[in-house]
């Protein structure tokens, strides 16, 4: 069923979050003990699942993941129980923001996600609780950042910042 990304696992390795297409575009769970395929999302027309990142929180309830809105121009930070269920919109943003290509993660907590809004070759970095409380800007330098990763402590983050150098940065207290 056309293209298939990275995905994300589960801990034990027994499911398999991933994303196929190209119509319809879907979010799914595969599980390898039952051979079973389970849609959690399809992608409305105008609807783009083509995005790197899946991330599933630390607890495995919820799936995170991105749908670009290609005639409104608009993106949505989705959340999708892992079991399935309704799919609600974490976040959206209009251009000319925009998300970077996987360019959120869950905190250790499981309560929020960082989330990155890119705009030309700048990005902020922001906290999104799950809760409904309001987005907090993280003080962070102004670069390019993708491909954002939490380790799993939850006390450091990598990410791609789209130059051409080598630099290491450390990011502390976002717990």
């Amino acid at each position: 069923m056309g293209a298939h990304f990275e995905g994300a696992w589960t801990r034990d390795g027994r499911n398999l979050f991933n994303r196929a297409g190209p119509a319809p575009q879907v979010v799914f769970r595969f599980s390898l003990e039952k051979r079973e395929r389970r849609t959690l999302y399809v992608a409305a027309s105008g609807e783009d699942l083509n995005q790197e990142n899946l991330a599933l929180s630390p607890d495995e309830s919820t799936l995170a993941f991105q749908v670009r809105h290609t005639m409104e121009k608009s993106a949505s930070l989705m959340l999708v129980p892992a079991d399935g269920g309704v799919p609600r919109t974490l976040l959206k943003i209009h251009s000319p923001d925009q998300f970077a290509y996987g360019a959120f993660a869950w905190l250790r907590d499981g309560q929020s996600l960082l989330a990155v809004r890119s705009r030309g070759d700048a990005s902020e970095v922001w906290r999104v609780p799950v809760d409904g409380r309001e987005p907090a800007r993280l003080d962070y330098p102004k670069m390019m950042i993708r491909a954002l990763r939490v380790s799993p402590d939850g006390t450091k983050i990598a990410f791609h910042s789209g130059q051409q150098q080598s630099e290491l940065w450390v990011m502390e207290g976002i717990r």
